[in-house]
Parts: structure tokens; sequence; C-alpha cells
């Protein structure tokens, strides 16, 4: 990468990163370094180095400071993109201070990854389907409604499955582009070394199931960790809210005697949301579903028919 930089002029809007000693940190004998030598020769194809690349493996050490012309830190063209795009002056990513034009105004708009340190992490997304009831009535709980709510924002205009082969790649893109990203999937027990996440990435080589699995929990524990502050900031609307429909059980297989009128309701919800989005990142059900009964207290006297709800609906 640092070859690359040079061929080109430095521009007026550059990005500085600071980091130490070496030119280059890729470690003799690794990976990304043998598949280079092999290239170099003809041994290797492009699409695996360019697969290798993709992890970020080239860092700089703390010390030196070296500019990258148009881009954030060191690491694939793609995520700098994606770090410029989101506007701010001053970033902070994988242990490095990136200063944009020079300027060390500006607000922070990531912080250092803060693991979990049980050495678990929350479950991915529950699946459609749950039921309960004798009489045939059909739904989820009011808190697992709010966190697939919160799930299909994440996932944005839709993800496909892990399993499939570009539900697999979405989420390798997402953990390999920094090294915070690559901690969560170490954190899911993801052992692999690096050659082999650059040929999942290639789709040269496809994940046994157990590893599908522990890449999904991986990718949304990240990606929930990523979007707490946003989803806090965004629900509270500075003390007016967000307003959420709520529609209730699906009665269709229920007996027409067994039936109970039961109506869309629409309430404003303004101060519970800190405690769902944290609960809703921890994976914890319980909390959510106690946030859940706090807010359903607002509906009134038949608050407990909309314990369990087909689905709550609210914009972000």
């Amino acid at each position: 990468m640092l070859a690359t930089a040079r061929r080109f002029h430095q521009p007026r809007d550059h990005l500085t990163v600071p980091s130490t000693g070496q030119k280059d940190s890729v470690r003799p004998g690794s990976a990304l370094e043998n598949a280079r030598t092999r290239h170099r020769s003809g041994r290797t194809d492009a699409t695996l180095l360019r697969g290798l690349e993709q992890l970020g493996s080239l860092s700089p050490a703390p010390g030196e400071r070296t500019t990258y012309p148009g881009l954030s830190s060191p690491a694939p063209r793609k995520r700098h993109a994606d770090l410029l795009s989101l506007g701010d002056e001053k970033l902070h990513h994988a242990g490095h201070t990136i200063t944009i034009n020079g300027r060390q105004g500006g607000r922070p708009i990531m912080e250092p990854v803060t693991l979990p340190t049980g050495g678990t992490l929350p479950p991915p997304p529950a699946q459609q389907g749950e039921g309960f009831g004798r009489y045939g009535a059909t739904g989820i709980s009011g808190g697992a409604a709010l966190a697939r709510q919160l799930d299909e924002r994440a996932a944005r205009r839709g993800l496909f499955p892990v399993s499939h082969p570009r539900g697999l790649a979405v989420r390798l893109r997402y953990l390999a582009r920094d090294e915070q990203g690559l901690a969560w999937l170490r954190l899911a027990q993801v052992t692999v070394t690096e050659r082999t996440i650059a040929r999942w990435m290639t789709a040269r080589q496809r994940p046994l199931p157990a590893n599908l699995k522990k890449i999904d929990q991986a990718f949304w524990a990240c990606r929930r960790h990523n979007l707490v502050g946003y989803y806090k900031q965004r629900l509270w609307r500075d003390g007016r809210g967000t307003r959420i429909e709520i529609s209730p059980v699906d009665q269709q297989h229920v007996a027409p005697n067994r039936r109970r009128d039961l109506n869309i309701r629409t309430i404003n919800v303004r101060t519970d949301w800190r405690r769902v989005v944290d609960a809703w990142n921890s994976g914890d059900q319980q909390a959510l579903d106690e946030a859940w009964d706090a807010i359903a207290d607002s509906l009134g006297s038949d608050h407990g028919a909309y314990r369990y709800v087909s689905h709550i609906g609210f914009g972000l």
C-alpha cells in the first residue's frame, strides 16, 4: 500500500495517520507476504492476494507518521471510502487518530471498541414463527418484537442468511474491514488463520456449519455494538421520543367465540429507549420484556392484551 501511495501526488485534501517504525508491518513469513512473493513469481492469482490484502494485514506501527493520499487508515480502499463518507473531521479508528485536512477539531465518530469480558456473545436475531397460547393465537413477546425491528433496521435493505453465499460475503466484508471486526470474530471462537478467512472472502473455500454460526453471531454482535449510540440518539430525538405502532397477536386460527377484539395501537415512547437499546445490544431478552411491560402500561386497562404482539413498527 505504501508503494501505491507513492505513485500519487499528495492532494490538498489528505489524511495523515500516525504510526511507528517500519514502513511496512507485514510479518516475514505471514500469509500475505508469502502470497505477494508467489504472486510476483507467477505462482498465485491476484484474487487470493486481493482477499488477503482486504484483511487489513498492513498496519503501520506506532511512531512513524505515514501519509496516505485520500485514505483514512492503513487498510483496504473501500473501507477508507466508507469512513470518509461519514463526514466528520476527526476519526478514531483501530487505535489511530486520523486528522483530515490538518484540522484537529471535530467530534469523534468511532470510539475504541470495548469487547465483552465474559467470552460469550449475544445470539443473532431469532427466526420467525414463534407461537403461544392454548387457543391458537400466534405472536411474540413485545420485547422480542422491539429487538426484531431494531435488527431489521440494522440490516437496512435486507440481509441474506449466513448460509447464502451473498449473506456470508456481506458478513465477512463487514468483520474483516478492520481490527475491531476481526476481534469480534476471535471472540466468537473463529480460530482459523488469516489465509483461511481470505479464502472465505473470495469464495475459494466455504466455512464449516459451526463456523457459519459463529460468523453470524460475531457479525450481529459487532453490528449492534456499532449502532448503540446512534439508535439511542435517534429514538430519543431530544426528548420528543419516537412513535410506535403495535399490531396485536394474530388470531386467524382462534375459534370465533374465543377471539378478543384487539386493534392496532399507536403510542409515543420517550423515556424507555435507553433500556431497550442496551438490552438489545446485550441480547438480554428478560430486560427487553421488562422494558416492554413498562411501555405497555401506557396503553391503559388492556395493556395485558399487548404483552404478546405480531409486530411493532417504528422509524429510525
